[in-house]
């Protein structure tokens, strides 16, 4: 089964959030199709993992290379997608069986001549790798044994990739046998030369963990950072102006019932709300960022409740945010702008 998300969930919301409404449908990132009709809905599409359908009514498609798949309209994105499952079985059907076989066997020939290969992480693959962090070695390896540094399927195989000639396997098959059974396989790809350059391009990913250097940095910035915002404080206190990230912060401090400059009686904001507020519309809901999207779920909340986290606050009944389509705020320039403080 395929599900499809539509334009509106975008990268403001972001990888995070498209991945989030995976998780909650159990469905990984392959059985899902991204619609948009803009660069930044493909470009959280590809980011998350999806197949990226770009629907343009004019068929000019500026940002085609984004895309998986290119449509006018609806029809033809329900053709295209069917045609795409079907590419998938007709393609290769064999893949999920005699892929790993042949990748355990590459990683025990690279390991025993001593090649320093991301083959060689393929030496106990059960199967196709998954999308967690922890795949990440095992699609590189694959990346590695299966595609060139241009992007392209392999053609050829040398003992670098697993496949010498000079010796018998020792698993029952020769060398020969299981040269042929790859680049047959390698052969049945080269029908989907896109899915090469997509494969390779998990190259480029950074590692799923830091090393030693990188926590060090870490560490100085987590002690580093609260003075700063300190610092920052007592600038606003002095001029008596602040900016909008300060501003929609304290409108957060305030709806979860914490204190806020200028206001005697913290948690007003939260009654106030669940009186009053029974909608709440949300436009252009990709260009929002995590903090604004915390303060949209609170205000359709029934209020702060001690150690729930803000993705699980109790919504009101009969009220849910609505998700639109507008820019919050169209000019960059007015992104930098400052606005005096007035009892937030």
């Amino acid at each position: 089964m395929s599900w499809t998300l539509r334009r509106g969930w975008g990268f403001g919301l972001g990888v995070a959030g498209i991945r989030a409404l995976l998780a909650h449908w159990d469905q990984p990132p392959t059985s899902a199709v991204m619609v948009g009709d803009y660069l930044f809905d493909l470009q959280a599409g590809r980011a998350a993992g999806t197949v990226t359908s770009y629907a343009d009514l004019t068929g000019e498609f500026p940002f085609a290379e984004h895309a998986d798949v290119q449509v006018r309209d609806l029809d033809a994105l329900r053709a295209a997608r069917a045609a795409l499952e079907r590419q998938g079985a007709e393609i290769c059907p064999h893949l999920p069986g005699e892929l790993p076989l042949l990748a355990r066997y590459a990683a025990a020939q690279v390991r025993d001549l001593q090649i320093d290969s991301p083959v060689a992480r393929l030496a106990d693959l059960p199967g196709l790798p998954g999308t967690a962090a922890s795949d990440h070695p095992a699609w590189n390896g694959l990346a590695a044994l299966l595609t060139t540094q241009k992007g392209e399927w392999r053609k050829t195989l040398t003992r670098r990739e697993g496949f010498p000639t000079d010796k018998s396997a020792g698993d029952g098959h020769t060398q020969a046998e299981m040269k042929r059974r790859m680049l047959a396989l390698l052969g049945d790809l080269a029908r989907a030369p896109d899915l090469a350059a997509q494969l390779r391009g998990l190259c480029a990913l950074p590692p799923p963990t830091y090393d030693e250097g990188q926590w060090a940095v870490l560490e100085a910035l987590l002690s580093l950072l609260p003075q700063a915002v300190a610092r920052l404080r007592e600038e606003f206190a002095a001029s008596g102006r602040v900016d909008y990230v300060e501003v929609a912060l304290a409108a957060l401090r305030t709806l979860e019932g914490g204190e806020a400059p200028g206001r005697d009686a913290p948690g007003d904001a939260a009654g106030l709300t669940e009186a009053n507020i029974r909608h709440v519309l949300v436009d252009e809901f990709q260009d929002t960022d995590p903090l604004q999207i915390e303060i949209a779920v609170l205000l359709a909340s029934s209020g702060p409740a001690e150690g729930v986290r803000w993705q699980e606050a109790p919504m009101m009944a009969a009220s849910r945010p609505t998700m639109g389509m507008k820019p919050l705020v169209s000019a960059a320039a007015s992104r930098a702008g400052t606005m005096r403080c007035s009892g937030i």
